[in-house]
């Protein structure tokens, strides 16, 4: 059973270190601790283990799909993942970030060696137009000069660089611009407005690389260390408060947890690897308050479509004839569309079947706290109606009315982070007002309490990725076993 059966908690007993969360940095934490011979369990509100890595199995879409996190970011041996999938021989593609830029001017397709297919033309646009735009891009970011002693968002910081640029561009390429700025937001997970642009200047990260897939899928990597480890994992516990130190008796050196159940465990360390949604929200009750009032959460959504046949060879609306089976791998919206949805990848270059994945915007992101997903996927198949639909506008009578027509979907999946209450978001951010400072803040944790913090928005180096998690998981063990061992001779 690998230890993930949830179990009657021993009454009396006192852990060494119990770890609140089995994500990736929970995950690591246990195994942290486990090689050092601690008395240690996870307690893990979820019916699953993973958290925010989340793959579907393979036989759901033909394909396993992430739906949280998707790449292996800095991949390279410095990187435990990676190493560990390397070992595993579960790696994917590895590809480096400036390989994967695209821009797609209303809908079109990816093409192999950098083509771009402009469909309200229906021409494919001359490498010449598309690095006119990409220059002026690269200018807007080598050009970028934040002053430290201004606290600023990277809107007021690229604003007159933009403005600057854009004197020499045409309407096209002004829209090509745009849309690379708008792919720092996708990667930042927030709004150019909210971003810190000091934070975004500070050189974070340690390990160099570019970013690998994983076969099998992110999530069945993280699920599989675990399950191999055979850590003591008990799911469906939810947390609901944990006390440090002294909160309530000055002299107490234990900390005690609760859970929704009504059961109450004692350890000597706690270590907490949840979501920075969970702690801003409050919704687990924590002494001494997690310091997370200068940082935010992302917001950074997916949905996952399976169509019951192929897409045919159809004239889009804009009159441009569209290859809308496997050669089309990537599906950018135009117009209105582009509000909600940043991209559709096709996995059906992957897989037998015509299955999408979709990323939504940071400000659609955020209206899906109130969205059903019966309403997600409307918003998502106006896209495909505007890109493949078969339009039709002869009535039988005259009169001209123009239907749109798909195939039927099949199955869909909607991962909304946003909505749920056991993540209340995506990754971490530094918003206007926050600094290094203050996530260096959770990496030392509270040892006079002690707390420590775990995941990925307790990582300055690497924070926002699942491998940061990873990272920040094994540093909290380690300061638990010192604490554990400090005060036990």
């Amino acid at each position: 059973s690998c230890g993930m059966d949830t179990q009657a908690e021993e009454k009396g007993k006192i852990f060494d270190v119990i770890v609140v969360g089995a994500g990736a940095g929970g995950i690591s934490a246990g195994r942290e601790l486990q090689k050092k011979g601690m008395n240690a369990i996870i307690l893990e509100a979820r019916s699953r283990i993973g958290g925010r890595a989340c793959t579907t199995a393979e036989s759901e879409f033909g394909y396993p799909i992430d739906l949280g996190g998707q790449w292996i970011h800095s991949a390279s041996k410095e990187n435990p993942l990676f190493r560990q999938a390397a070992e595993w021989n579960l790696l994917g593609h590895v590809v480096h970030p400036s390989h994967c830029r695209s821009f797609h001017h209303g809908f079109s397709t990816s093409r192999p060696r950098g083509w771009y297919l402009d469909v309200k033309s229906g021409e494919v646009m001359s490498r010449s137009k598309t690095n006119k735009a990409s220059r002026a891009y690269r200018n807007v970011m080598n050009s970028l000069d934040v002053d430290p002693k201004k606290d600023q968002s990277l809107r007021e910081v690229l604003e007159p660089l933009i403005k600057r640029e854009n004197e020499s561009l045409d309407n096209v390429d002004r829209s090509m611009l745009t849309s690379f700025l708008e792919g720092i937001e996708e990667y930042e997970g927030n709004e150019l407005e909210l971003l810190s642009a000091q934070f975004y200047e500070f050189d974070t990260g340690t390990i160099q690389g570019g970013n690998a897939d994983v076969r099998c899928g992110y999530g069945q990597l993280v699920k599989r260390i675990a399950e191999e480890s055979k850590l003591d994992i008990r799911l469906e516990q939810k947390v609901v408060n944990v006390e440090g130190w002294g909160m309530k008796k000055k002299n107490n050196k234990f900390v005690t947890i609760s859970t929704a159940k009504g059961e109450i465990y004692r350890c000597r360390c706690c270590i907490l690897a949840l979501p920075i949604g969970v702690y801003k929200s409050g919704s687990v009750a924590i002494s001494p308050n997690p310091p997370v009032e200068n940082l935010e959460t992302t917001y950074f959504n997916k949905i996952a479509i399976e169509f019951d046949s192929k897409f045919p060879k159809v004239n889009s609306k804009d009159g441009c004839v569209i290859e809308a089976d496997h050669h089309v791998s990537e599906l950018m919206p135009f117009g209105d569309c582009r509000n909600k949805f940043r991209r559709f990848m096709n996995f059906s270059r992957f897989s037998a079947r015509n299955v999408w994945l979709g990323y939504t915007t940071v400000a659609y992101s955020k209206r899906m706290v109130s969205l059903s997903d019966e309403q997600v996927l409307a918003d998502a198949l106006e896209v495909f109606k505007s890109a493949f639909g078969n339009t039709n506008s002869d009535s039988g009578d005259g009169r001209k009315q123009n239907i749109v027509t798909l195939p039927k979907v099949k199955k869909y999946i909607v991962a909304n982070w946003t909505k749920d209450p056991l993540s209340l978001g995506s990754w971490t951010c530094v918003p206007v007002g926050g600094s290094e400072k203050d996530i260096r803040r959770l990496e030392r944790g509270f040892p006079e309490y002690g707390l420590f913090y775990a995941g990925e928005c307790a990582n300055v180096s690497e924070l926002g990725t699942i491998h940061g998690a990873y990272m920040a998981g094994i540093r909290a063990a380690r300061q638990a076993i010192e604490l554990v061992a400090m005060h036990s001779s």
